[in-house]
């Protein structure tokens, strides 16, 4: 397993993620991109708007990681559409903003 890898784990094998992640689908139980878009799909991802392995590893990181405002509810398709990169230069200008959307 790789360090990145690892570092994924501990965030999504904790015991804060899941409670997160259970209550941000409950109050969020359709997909954002979907909606977005003028379609209705059931969520069942959550997936972090900027990567929190985009911050050194430490307090920022994990702020990051389990921050709701950071979160967004997604289908299947849309999450991995996100993961392809359609989002990724807005997550990279995020970040470098100290997590502040200034796009």
């Amino acid at each position: 397993m790789t360090d990145d890898r690892r570092q994924r784990q501990h965030v999504y094998q904790s015991g804060l993620w899941r409670p997160l992640r259970d209550a941000y689908l409950m109050a969020h139980p359709l997909c954002e991109d979907c909606q977005a878009a003028g379609r209705v799909r059931a969520a069942t991802e959550v997936h972090h708007v900027v990567s929190f392995m985009l911050m050194p590893e430490g307090p920022l990181r994990d702020e990051l990681a389990y921050d709701a405002g950071n979160l967004v509810a997604l289908c299947g398709e849309c999450h991995r559409a996100r993961h392809r990169g359609a989002h990724n230069a807005v997550s990279q200008k995020k970040c470098q903003n100290n997590g502040k959307n200034q796009l």
